[in-house]
């Protein structure tokens, strides 16, 4: 479970770096999406390195903070102050990611627990 969600995570602090470069790019004034992709990216590579080391009540609580904050910025700007009309396709694409990534998340999350119980199980015979 650790080298999965630490994989994921990665791979999704990755997408948000790519999206602030996105903005600084091909927005003029971006560099303030800029600064907040490379950070929540930072962020989210952070928690990928502490599922790496098995760390996994602070990885949850780290990946759970990036999500929460970039999902949520991008709900509230697209959908609340923008509208879904002018929704950039960028902010659609990370709201969309942050989900995928939560539910793979919490689905390995439960994998790994499940799996755990059983072997702390004692043999019913």
């Amino acid at each position: 479970m650790a080298k999965a969600s630490s994989i994921t995570i990665f791979l999704y602090g990755a997408v948000v770096m790519v999206s602030g470069i996105w903005r600084i790019v091909f927005a003029e004034g971006g560099s303030t999406g800029f600064w907040f992709g490379l950070v929540m990216g930072g962020i989210a590579w952070l928690s990928a390195a502490l599922y790496w080391f098995d760390q996994f009540r602070l990885a949850h609580a780290v990946a759970i903070f990036s999500l929460l904050v970039v999902g949520g910025w991008f709900i509230y700007e697209a959908l609340f102050k923008k509208g879904l009309a002018d929704a950039e396709v960028r902010q659609l694409l990370v709201i969309l990611i942050s989900l995928l990534t939560a539910i793979a998340l919490i689905w390995l999350a439960c994998r790994g627990h499940s799996r755990i119980a059983k072997k702390v199980r004692p043999d019913e015979t």
